[in-house]
Order: structure tokens, then sequence, then C-alpha cells
């Protein structure tokens, strides 16, 4: 029997992300008034000149605020998992794939186990509830871990490709 399941999960927007936002539109903010000024005081005959930079800083706020919303997609595929990040519902890149057979180390995400010389790829939620870690031995990137948060039925759907020591 095949097995195909899709799970999205999107990122709780931390207190540095709030802070990267406010401070994109208060710089923006302040390099529209000082260009104000300087356009307004000595050249102002360049006023449309001026509004079109402010057209584009404003589009560009809101371009780069948008991108900042993230969502991570796991996509289980007879034993093999696909997560994808997913930016501001425009843009799509491959984060990590690895077969469930290949995992060496199977369960909820602790930070005091991982050595810090292996490669953690973070695709979780990022609330801390309901993590898990799946370790393995990738050749591009040697030990790594992948952090991400699987509901039940996903979980239960990965339990028949981990090996036979790691399924409880």
């Amino acid at each position: 029997m095949d097995v195909y399941k899709e799970q999205i999960v999107k990122k709780t927007p931390s207190s540095n992300d709030q802070i990267r936002k406010f401070s994109l539109v208060l710089g923006a903010v302040s390099i529209a008034g000082l260009l104000f000024l300087v356009v307004s005081t000595f050249v102002p005959q360049y006023i449309l000149v001026y509004l079109l930079l402010v057209g584009l800083m404003i589009y560009g706020v809101v371009y780069l605020i948008h991108n900042m919303s993230t969502e991570y997609e796991y996509i289980l595929t007879n034993g093999e998992i696909d997560i994808d990040k997913i930016m501001g519902q425009r843009k799509r890149k491959r984060l990590f794939s690895f077969r469930l057979q290949a995992v060496t180390a199977f369960g909820e995400y602790d930070p005091s186990v991982i050595s810090p010389d292996t490669t953690v790829f973070f695709a979780a939620d990022g609330t801390g509830e309901n993590d898990y870690c799946a370790q393995l031995i990738d050749k591009e990137h040697g030990a790594t871990c992948v952090v991400f948060t699987p509901n039940v039925e996903m979980l239960a759907l990965m339990k028949p490709f981990l090996p036979r020591n790691l399924r409880k």
C-alpha cells in the first residue's frame, strides 16, 4: 500500500520577527521623512521623483514583511520525508529530504541531547511543543538532526517506516 501525506505547519512569529518588522517600518518612515526634507528644501522640482521613491519603498517594505511569514510543508511518501520551507506563500525551497529507514534516533526534541557538531534543520512551528527530532547520518551534512512538528496522523503513518528499534 502506498502512503502519501502532506502537512503544512505555520511558524509562529517570534519576538525577533516582530522587532524586525517594526524596524523595517521605522526605517522606511525615517528615510521617507529625511528625503522629504531634502527634496522640499533644496530641489522642489524633483517632488515626483520623491513620490516614486516613496512608493517603491512602501512596496519593498510590504514585500519584505510578507516574506517574513514562514510555513513548513512535510510530505511523507512511502517512507521518505521531504521538508519544504514556504516564504510569504510565494516562494518554496526544499529544506531537507531523508528516508525514515536511515534514522538512527527519533523522539521528542531535547536540545541537550544534540551534540555541537551536528547539523540541525529547524522546521518546527516555533512554539516548542510537540517538536520531534529525527537524527541521521547524511552524506552531504554528516550527523544531522531534523526538528519538526508532525501531527498525530503523520506520526502514525511514519511509524511503520522507522527502523524496528525506534518504533515506540
